[in-house]
């Protein structure tokens, strides 16, 4: 990204410079994770530096990228199954979040349509229609038969 593309972008979205210093950050921070792991045992010195290749690198296919996550995925299952259930627990407490607001959201926006249409609706169409529907419904039968007995 440039300047130039800069101009276009959302408000609020990062720049080119934010995302870069956003992805050397986050390179570092996995860096450090991973020389953390090694010093721990929990890797060895091959994992170590086939995972800095990777980092370092484009991962050529969202398959082969699929299988390494799913890869070190299962590895931290077994080696910090403490660390595991915490993120899956952090997983799961974003996923509610971000539903309950998209149902929230999709309710608030028909709520909202329907007020709009059924408002748009005069209030003498209101008398006429429910009119009908007590016809319809039967309600000339009920009446009649009410007033045959007071009568």
């Amino acid at each position: 990204m440039s300047w130039f593309s800069d101009l276009f972008l959302p408000k609020g979205a990062p720049t080119a410079a934010e995302q870069e210093a956003n992805y050397k950050a986050q390179q570092a921070k996995f860096a450090a994770q991973r020389a953390a792991k090694l010093e721990q045992g929990m890797i060895t010195q091959e994992q170590y530096d086939r995972d800095m290749q990777l980092a370092t690198d484009y991962l050529p296919s969202q398959d082969y990228a699929a299988a390494v996550g799913a890869l070190e995925g299962a590895t931290e299952i077994f080696y910090d199954p403490g660390q595991w259930a915490a993120d899956t627990q952090e997983g799961a407490k974003i996923v509610g979040t971000a539903a309950a607001e998209a149902v929230g959201v999709t309710s608030s926006a028909l709520w909202t349509i329907t007020k709009q249409i059924l408002g748009a609706i005069p209030w003498w169409i209101w008398i006429l229609l429910a009119g009908g529907l007590f016809l319809w419904m039967g309600g000339l039968e009920l009446l009649r038969g009410k007033l045959a007995k007071h009568a």
